[in-house]
């Protein structure tokens, strides 16, 4: 092949490196609103204190027609206002489990880990009536190294489960239940946490140092080897991304690629 030939192959013609730049950016922007729409739809699974939401007004209505006011008719149906409910879990009083609300999943984001050998975690069924563990309820979410962090989802729960959350370090497990360790080694708190969200620390020592490090004068008390915030999200079948959506981003990715690799074929056939 002549050199005229193979400049041509390797050099793109303006207008269409201009329009295939539009596509991935048309496909680029799409895949960002879909993932970003998905986000916003995960605000309705949070942890809440309290569930109560917006107040929905009462009506009247026609049992004929299924027609709706908002003043007496005669012979209408009156229906009663109610409180709707936010969120999918309720942090329960003992602030160490919690209850679903509807079906969903919680989502775990590790942000301290000063353990020195790592350690795994996962979730469970706790049982409120006896005070236990509901049998073959621990399940495995994922484990860390020494000094690392890392994120994962729960298996999905129905509305009315209790679950809660367990590390194990070293061999020894501990639960956010309190009542399920030796020692009082955990807690779970709302607090400084995002809206829709807690946090939750562990502990391997027998006194209980704190949720964060304080430092008074020339002290300072570590706080809590493990910190874990938690939320709820969709439950874990139906939370992953969209399969369009992974399909999108990869063909962003790779046209992407195709037009840099084009680049730099005709920026070394110039030298």
């Amino acid at each position: 092949m002549g050199e005229t030939g193979l400049r041509y192959q390797l050099r793109m013609k303006p207008r269409e490196t201009m329009f295939m730049k539009k596509i991935v950016s048309i496909l680029c922007i799409a895949a960002a609103f879909v993932f970003a729409s998905q986000a916003m739809a995960d605000d309705t699974y949070g942890i809440h204190y309290n569930n109560t939401g917006p107040w929905v007004p009462g009506y009247w209505e026609d049992p004929n027609t299924g027609e709706h006011s908002s003043t007496w008719k005669s012979g209408w149906t009156q229906v009663p206002g109610y409180n709707d409910t936010i969120g999918a879990w309720k942090l329960n009083e003992t602030q160490q489990a919690y209850t679903a609300l509807k079906d969903s999943s919680l989502s775990l984001n590790i942000e301290r880990n000063d353990t020195d050998s790592g350690f795994s975690y996962g979730t469970f069924e706790y049982d409120s009536g006896t005070g236990q563990i509901v049998a073959n309820s621990e399940v495995f979410i994922g484990s860390v190294g020494a000094g690392e962090l890392g994120n994962g989802v729960s298996v999905a729960y129905s509305a009315g489960d209790l679950a809660g959350v367990w590390v194990e370090i070293e061999g020894v497990k501990y639960y956010s239940q309190g009542t399920l360790n030796a020692n009082h080694n955990t807690e779970t708190f709302q607090g400084e946490a995002p809206e829709g969200s807690a946090y939750i620390w562990f502990d391997d020592s027998a006194s209980w140092p704190g949720q964060d490090p304080v430092t008074k004068g020339k002290k300072t008390t570590p706080g809590a080897a493990v910190k874990i915030l938690v939320t709820g999200v969709a439950p874990a079948s139906s939370g992953a991304p969209l399969p369009g959506v992974l399909a999108t981003m990869a063909i962003c990715g790779a046209v992407g690629g195709y037009l840099r690799r084009k680049k730099n074929a005709a920026r070394v056939d110039q030298e």
